[in-house]
């Protein structure tokens, strides 16, 4: 089972309880809902080979670029940004992320990644 670890604001955690609903028993989810507990639970936890990261937390405009960075120092990690906004979007796959989408489309993105990577196996 694939360990995907969710770092986003703590306004967004209803999402992520539904997620964990519509991904069964395909996915671990670990939610942290601040950047600091995000990259701990990051750099403790080295089964992590999905992140999902927030565009903007605590923030109007994106602010996890450094984030993204430092987690894309270890490889073959997936990073998915999450934001409404498509420049904000853009903006993070820049930074690094290997996908973007919205939040809505999230359950998606995931099951496509958990798919391609369970192939691989």
């Amino acid at each position: 089972m694939e360990t995907v670890l969710v770092i986003d604001g703590p306004e967004h955690e209803p999402n992520y309880i539904l997620l964990k609903d519509q991904l069964e028993n395909r996915a671990h989810i670990v939610y942290k809902s601040d950047i600091d507990s995000g990259e701990k639970e990051f750099s403790g936890d080295m089964r992590t080979g999905i992140v999902v990261v927030g565009a903007c937390i605590g923030s109007v405009v994106p602010n996890t670029q450094d984030l993204v960075k430092r987690i894309k120092e270890r490889p073959r990690v997936k990073i998915i940004a999450i934001s409404a906004n498509k420049d904000f979007r853009e903006e993070m796959i820049c930074a690094g992320c290997t996908d973007a989408c919205e939040r809505m489309e999230l359950a998606q993105v995931l099951s496509k990644i958990i798919e391609e990577l369970d192939k691989r196996i």
